[in-house]
């Protein structure tokens, strides 16, 4: 068989108009759809009858077919649109009857279409006067309606442009007190943004303090309960001179320690009052372990009739603290002692025949 020549002028002839499609002439269809239900399940037939909200389909299942009966209600609002409009008849009025189906279930846009496809019909421009009104106000709720889910999501720049498309369109709904309302809410939600990042802000900021604080106390800690353990290891009785002094020596240089890191803190950490708490007990424990340290192993020195080193170790707490009251009792007493050759071979063994060490036993 030869192919069969269509001449060229027919096929354009035949293509549709720019004015028919906006007029919507060639969108109904009436044969096979896929429906979904507003449950989110789907089915695909066609549409036979639709009387009232019942809708009587030939449903497709594999190869075979099966005639159901639906409520068109639960359908979604497109899918009901699609049916209802593949039994409207194509008329003016059926068009206009479309129409005001698809203002009901929120289809505005599809509204219009079929505003303009009756106006093709009947070739008078004011077909559907009173249906456009309805569709305007629709078109308007739902721009401010997305106007008012993106100030939601922080979205201002999303929403300044949907507030610039709405007065653009439809800005003859809304007089100067209700577009003033609307650039207050705009303004507010900026506003509010704004405060709420440097809200947030500053909580990141928080945090990191926190973490980086908890880094530089922990040490500290570590170091105090280890000068705790040198002095106990060092009152304790039963170990050498040489290793108390040692021990004593160790607990010194580690209260000197966590004490400089505290004081460094506290400048660090000045505007943190929850935080200076801690740093606070912690140059205070610390202050007071290096003070009695120092004169606990002077008391050792006192016995060992080594004045000097007890009397340097004095002067170390006189220099940092010039009232101190125990330092200066006991520089006293080992100028007497130093003077007047007094302490000889007196308790010879331990320094408490001579001085109750300092922190120990008993509280000063």
């Amino acid at each position: 068989m030869k192919p069969i020549a269509i001449p060229l002028l027919a096929l354009v002839l035949a293509a549709p108009t720019t004015a028919q499609i906006r007029a919507g002439v060639f969108s109904r269809n009436t044969g096979t759809l896929n429906l979904m239900f507003r449950s989110g399940g789907s089915i695909k037939g066609k549409v036979l009858t639709v009387e009232g909200n019942r809708v009587h389909l030939e449903a497709e299942q594999g190869i075979a077919t099966q005639k159901q009966w639906h409520n068109l209600s639960d359908f979604s609002n497109y899918s009901a649109y699609r049916i209802k409009s593949a039994v409207t008849p194509d008329t003016a009025e059926g068009q206009l009857a479309l129409a005001r189906f698809a203002l009901e279930h929120d289809l505005s846009h599809l509204a219009e279409r079929c505003v303009a496809r009756a106006r093709h019909l009947s070739k008078d421009p004011k077909v559907g006067a009173d249906i456009i009104p309805a569709i305007q106000h629709h078109e308007a709720q739902k721009l401010e309606n997305r106007f008012h889910r993106e100030l939601g999501k922080g979205q201002i720049s999303a929403a300044r442009d949907t507030l610039k498309l709405l007065y653009f369109r439809h800005g003859k709904l809304y007089d100067n007190a209700m577009r003033a309302a609307l650039a207050q809410k705009l303004d507010d939600r900026a506003r509010a943004l704004v405060v709420e990042a440097a809200e947030a802000k500053a909580a990141r900021v928080t945090k990191a303090q926190d973490e980086a604080f908890a880094r530089e106390v922990k040490p500290l800690q570590h170091d105090l309960q280890r000068a705790r353990t040198d002095v106990e290891r060092a009152m304790g009785g039963s170990r050498s001179f040489g290793r108390s002094i040692a021990a004593l020596d160790t607990a010194i240089t580690r209260y000197y320690r966590v004490n400089r890191r505290a004081e460094r803190l506290m400048k660090k950490y000045d505007d943190r009052p929850e935080l200076l708490k801690t740093v606070a007990a912690l140059e205070e424990e610390s202050a007071r372990g290096w003070r009695d340290s120092l004169l606990n192993q002077a008391s050792y020195y006192f016995t060992r009739t080594s004045y000097s080193k007890a009397y340097k170790n004095c002067n170390k707490i006189l220099a940092k603290y010039p009232g101190d009251k125990r330092a200066l009792s006991m520089r006293s007493r080992v100028e007497r002692a130093s003077k007047g050759g007094w302490g000889w071979g007196w308790g010879w063994g331990r320094p408490y025949s001579v001085l109750p060490p300092i922190g120990y036993g008993r509280r000063y």
